[in-house]
């Protein structure tokens, strides 16, 4: 399934929901990872908003289109913009990447040691924000660490 824009705005039954998620879903479990984030394509594009599980990263993770990128933003980055904030925004200010068969922690203040980190089950690799503004804007993807 590709990720398109507004594609988790649709609320559809349970059953249909796009990698099991739904626009502003809520985790109250130890497993939730991110708060209130804004979801984007690659291309900058609004998908949706809300809490991350470590369930949800691993889907996607698992069930991304080859080539997709799920940029990961703040709560305080997403409301800034209510549609298409477009690549250079996202890339600039994004939090986290998910790409197919690889998870990206973005260190965005230059913290956070090299190599993995764990976010309840799932395994985020961490990169520098150069790093992910490359995968994003240049569609270069980082090396394994």
């Amino acid at each position: 399934m590709r990720l398109t824009r507004g594609m988790f705005k649709v609320l559809p039954d349970a059953d249909d929901r796009p990698f099991g998620m739904q626009y502003g879903q809520i985790q109250c479990r130890p497993e939730k990872i991110t708060h209130n984030s804004g979801w984007y394509n690659g291309a900058g594009e609004e998908l949706g908003f809300g809490d991350l599980s470590d369930e949800n990263a691993l889907t996607l993770c698992r069930e991304l289109e080859d080539g997709d990128l799920f940029v990961v933003l703040s709560e305080e980055d997403t409301a800034r913009y209510t549609t298409t904030p477009g690549p250079e925004y996202v890339a600039d200010r994004c939090m986290m990447v998910i790409a197919l068969g690889r998870m990206f922690k973005v260190d965005c203040y230059g913290e956070m040691p090299p190599g993995k980190r764990a976010l309840g089950r799932a395994i985020f690799e961490t990169i520098t924000k150069e790093e992910a503004r490359a995968l994003i804007l240049e569609g270069r993807v980082p090396s394994p660490r």
